[in-house]
């Protein structure tokens, strides 16, 4: 059976999610998983990055539940501009997705989210031999990411993978991007500060794959 990590920006799909089917709409992440399942792959690692101020308490549960490492952020109210500024969800999924690609050598690297910034994440996939799966709307779906990726897929040819939230208590996604910290589960100790191993070493591939994007582009240029 060949093997599948994912990973799940948040924001960005809730920005999808929106821009298709309004504010009552949510993403089935259940049934999103079990397309991938069904198919013949083996989810390996799953990990979903979003704001822990979300109002909906039992969201980072029930994501916990469906198997999903939860990468929660807090956000950062900036005095200057009077906005709560974005943080780290692109840099906290980066160095997840060095992580896992580095342990579980997967077959397939799937993607939601259409946001430029993921562009490293799908470099290091290529750079392991995975193809690149990408999920986003039309709108939030760059251009530049998508022609990165083996197969690019729009949310609005896929409706079943969506639900009214009224229909049942299921999973919502949060809208903001902050900086993120994984959650210890249950009977795991808390994270102390500073980083792990695993983390300087994602941290360290993650840097070598920005440094050489930035050489190609820059001889592309």
């Amino acid at each position: 059976m060949k093997k599948a990590v994912l990973f799940v920006d948040g924001p960005n799909v809730n920005a999808s999610t929106l821009a298709i089917h309004g504010p009552n709409a949510r993403l089935d992440f259940r049934r999103f998983c079990a397309r991938y399942e069904s198919d013949g792959m083996f989810l390996t690692y799953k990990a979903i990055a979003a704001s822990d101020t979300y109002t909906n308490g039992g969201f980072w549960d029930a994501m916990a539940r469906l198997g999903f490492d939860t990468l929660r952020c807090s956000r950062k109210y900036d005095a200057q501009t009077g906005q709560h500024r974005e943080g780290a969800v692109d840099t906290s999924l980066a160095i997840a997705a060095a992580q896992a690609i580095a342990l579980h050598e997967p077959d397939l690297v799937v993607l939601l989210s259409g946001d430029q910034d993921m562009s490293p994440i799908a470099g290091l996939a290529k750079a392991a031999g995975a193809q690149v799966h990408i999920w986003a709307s039309r709108a939030s779906m760059s251009q530049n990411l998508a022609a990165s990726a083996d197969t690019a897929y729009y949310m609005e040819d896929y409706p079943n993978l969506f639900f009214e939230e009224a229909q049942r208590d299921e999973v919502v996604v949060p809208e903001e991007k902050e900086n993120c910290k994984p959650k210890p589960h249950q009977d795991e100790q808390p994270v102390k500060d500073g980083f792990t191993g695993w983390q300087w070493v994602g941290i360290g591939v993650f840097g070598v794959v920005c440094f050489v994007g930035g050489l190609i582009f820059g001889l592309d240029a």
